[in-house]
């Protein structure tokens, strides 16, 4: 539930009836109900767990109410952090907010199969990620990029994610396909942009017609003009819940993650 922002960060904070307070706490969401990066309710249990990276987690049960939404994350100057915010988009199926004529499709790997791994791209000028510029990027074909060595497997426990430097923009166990309508993974330049793009992307084993993802992330280069350079701008089109399938969404700058003690074998 992503649109339940709230402020992370120094200070205080309260969740339903229980307060505390740290000095580094970053979440994207307030859902006493659900599945939490930082605050975690198991069996009546609540587990409090500390990361500077933005990222949630989400149950398959859980509804995916970011369709139609553009999700921003910021760096602060230093380079050491993201703010973030959500926005309105527009709910595009097929007509997606950045033009993706001439754009290159994923039709095979550097590492991996199409099912699960990854392309190796370049990265012309650059794009600054937790204070350091990276020259190229691993696209997964599974929803998420990530810098340094590439993998492309399945990447929905915290453990897993946090595991490397990353942005997952939708990070699920996806199938694209090579020709056809359906199941695009493509790549390009829009300007200063570096763009991404999942259109009518199923879902392995990709067998319902209305299992289906469309989202875009723009990565704002290091001469970027048009928005601060390093800014992330994912757009959420027409998206399902993935239903039995967990999903994260949010970065990793990997020195802070910490894995989850809560007993859950999903978390």
């Amino acid at each position: 539930d992503l649109t339940e922002i709230w402020n992370g960060g120094m200070g205080s904070y309260t969740i339903g009836t229980d307060s505390k307070s740290c000095l580094a706490r970053y979440n994207l969401n307030a859902n006493t109900t659900g599945n939490q990066i930082g605050y975690y309710e198991y069996s009546n249990t609540i587990v409090y767990t500390y990361y500077q990276a933005p990222t949630d987690i989400f149950l398959g049960s859980e509804v995916f109410d970011l369709s139609g939404k553009v999700l921003t994350f910021t760096s602060n100057s230093a380079g050491t952090g993201y703010t973030w915010t959500v926005t309105n988009g527009t709910l595009w199926t097929t007509v997606p907010p950045y033009d993706t004529l001439g754009f290159t499709r994923v039709t095979s790997t550097s590492g991996g199969s199409l099912d699960d791994g990854f392309l190796t791209v370049s990265l012309s000028n650059g794009f600054p990620f937790y204070g350091v510029t990276y020259f190229t990027c691993n696209i997964s074909t599974n929803g998420y990029l990530s810098f340094g060595s590439g993998d492309g497997s399945v990447q929905t426990t915290l453990s897993s994610h946090y595991s490397s430097l990353k942005i997952a923009y939708y990070s699920c166990d996806f199938l694209p396909t090579t020709s056809g309508t359906s199941g695009i993974l493509n790549y390009g330049y829009s300007g200063d942009k570096f763009i991404i793009t999942l259109q009518d992307m199923p879902r392995f084993p990709g067998s319902s017609v209305i299992d289906r993802a469309n989202v875009q992330i723009a990565l704002y280069l290091a001469n970027a003009t048009s928005g601060t350079p390093g800014t992330i701008e994912i757009n959420y089109g027409e998206c399902s819940t993935p239903g039995i399938t967990n999903w994260i969404i949010g970065l990793s700058d990997r020195t802070n993650g910490i894995t989850p003690t809560d007993g859950s074998a999903s978390v």
